[in-house]
């Protein structure tokens, strides 16, 4: 626990760059009549442009002494990521998750967790 509490800023740091990585892994496979095409989040234009300037920017917040602010950018990133997973029903079965939904998740959950860790250093 003294572990987490001394190093949280930097184990956040590392939750947004897992969600900046997650942008360039696959993210989901669409196979229709046979053809496969797999997509990931830093191919979709603006959106992922977004995502990764949102990620940025939470790890930037991250390392100053108002870590808590993170949590803004970090769950506006969240909510692109889970309307980008809504939109995704659409393609029914023909549609599947790849790695970098589940990295994506990861890096949200680490960066929303630790700044909530109290670091001795920020007293």
């Amino acid at each position: 626990m003294e572990f987490l509490k001394n190093n949280a800023k930097w184990i956040g740091l590392a939750g947004c760059a897992l969600m900046i990585i997650g942008c360039f892994l696959p993210f989901a496979t669409v196979s229709i009549l046979g053809l496969s095409e797999t997509i990931a989040l830093s191919g979709t234009g603006a959106l992922g442009i977004i995502l990764i300037i949102t990620a940025i920017i939470s790890g930037i917040v991250m390392l100053t002494k108002k870590s808590k602010l993170s949590l803004i950018t970090t769950i506006i990133y969240a909510l692109f990521v889970v309307l980008n997973i809504a939109n995704a029903s659409e393609y029914g079965d023909a549609f599947s998750y790849g790695i970098g939904l589940y990295v994506v998740i990861i890096g949200v959950i680490i960066a929303v967790v630790m700044p909530f860790f109290k670091s001795t250093q920020d007293k």
